[in-house]
């Protein structure tokens, strides 16, 4: 998933060696940077999957400034006396119970790679931030750390149906604005799956791909619900996404492969 961990000179390298000794690969959330090398260096073949958003915490005041609709949101869920602050591990039960509250509003079918809470609670260096009413927990947010990057990822964001408006607005507003504070340079809210970005040329193939997935994928995943919410905090960078294969022949074995990677617990694999 994503690009190797490792300076980009060694990818190739990397990737042959990982892939000599399976059937069918697939980078997914590749970067345009990994899967240009991929086509060029290994015979890869790509398909656009999505773009993600990128800000720089500095420009977070400007950005917000220009937003009266977010604003107005971070606004509304303060003056509901919304209050902030970092999880402790005594939390993790209510952050589950919040969860399990959220999915039951949501699809029946359970995206276990995004939002099991085995691997989003894991003790590691994640961040969590909760949003608390009167001492009760109305919804949190998870961020993970992309260090190479002096950045995060803003990868799970939990409300409870009777919580508040504007509670994940000022999660994200909360969070933004901390990390900036201990130096990240770089925040993204993850990918805006098999959307085309506003800001990004694509070609007619590329758009009709999009168009392909989002109708196989309809029955149980909004695509197109999730990349509203994303751009509407106005992060100014969209970085396209791809999912490189390596082989041709491949391409529905690996598409089965990476639905199930979301939907089954990952230790029943």
């Amino acid at each position: 998933m994503g690009d190797p961990i490792g300076p980009p000179e060694f990818w190739a390298a990397a990737i042959i060696d990982f892939e000599k000794n399976l059937s069918r690969t697939i980078w997914f959330g590749a970067s345009e940077a990994l899967s240009n090398l991929t086509i060029r260096q290994l015979a890869h073949i790509r398909i656009p999957i999505g773009f993600q958003t990128v800000l720089d915490p500095v420009d977070w005041e400007g950005i917000k400034s220009n937003n009266g609709p977010m604003r107005y949101q971070i606004g509304r869920s303060a003056r509901k006396n919304i209050k902030i602050r970092a999880a402790r591990p005594s939390d993790f039960p209510e952050i589950h119970r919040c969860l399990v509250k959220w999915q039951a509003s949501k699809s029946p079918f359970k995206l276990y790679f995004m939002t099991d809470p085995d691997i989003a609670l894991h003790p590691d260096h994640r961040t969590v931030w909760l949003a608390e009413q009167n001492g009760q927990l109305q919804g949190y947010l998870i961020a993970s750390p992309i260090p190479k990057k002096k950045g995060w990822l803003l990868e799970q964001w939990v409300r409870k149906p009777t919580a508040p408006n504007g509670v994940i607005e000022q999660l994200v507003d909360h969070a933004i604005t901390q990390l900036g504070h201990d130096g990240a340079r770089y925040i993204t809210m993850g990918l805006c799956p098999l959307t085309p970005s506003p800001e990004l040329s694509l070609s007619i193939a590329e758009r009709g791909q999009f168009t392909l997935g989002r109708l196989a994928t309809s029955w149980f995943y909004k695509s197109y619900s999730l990349t509203r919410f994303k751009l509407k905090f106005g992060f100014p960078i969209h970085e396209p996404i791809y999912a490189s294969f390596s082989h041709l022949r491949t391409l529905p074995l690996s598409c089965v492969d990476t639905v199930l990677a979301f939907m089954v617990r990952p230790s029943t694999m």
